[in-house]
């Protein structure tokens, strides 16, 4: 299977770049967007927590980080089992992962469980989404 065959999964990167306007990577996270890709659900999660916080002018309220987070992934959340994030969490030492990193775990776990390739701005990720082994992208 190529990479092209492979759905895409989409990190907090890309949301929060895709869906405020004013954004310095705007323009490179709206065609990811428009691919219609999956979301992990920590993914969802994050954006909403951190879209209020943006600097204005392109700050979202929560109601509407809200509605436009569940209108633009509707029906394509993807999510670890308690099971599998219980072997995540046992693994995180072995993996060296701490920190930060540990969301991007998350995300890349999920990713990996679904078959998903992850699309994501985040340079900083790499290492995770190596020790991770999930198909990755960085644009």
């Amino acid at each position: 299977m190529s990479a092209a065959d492979v759905g895409i999964a989409v990190a907090t990167s890309i949301v929060v770049a895709g869906l405020l306007a004013d954004h310095s990577e705007h323009e490179l996270a709206r065609p990811v967007l428009a691919s219609s890709p999956a979301i992990p659900a920590h993914v969802a999660f994050e954006s909403y927590s951190v879209s209020p916080g943006m600097p204005l002018p392109g700050r979202l309220s929560a109601a509407v980080a809200g509605r436009l987070l569940g209108r633009a992934f509707a029906g394509r959340f993807v999510s670890l089992s308690a099971p599998e994030m219980e072997v995540l969490l046992a693994d995180l030492p072995r993996l060296g992962i701490v920190g930060g990193a540990v969301c991007d775990s998350v995300v890349a776990a999920t990713a990996l469980r679904h078959g998903l390739r992850l699309r994501s701005l985040d340079r900083c990720a790499a290492p995770t989404y190596d020790a991770i082994e999930v198909a990755y992208d960085l644009i």
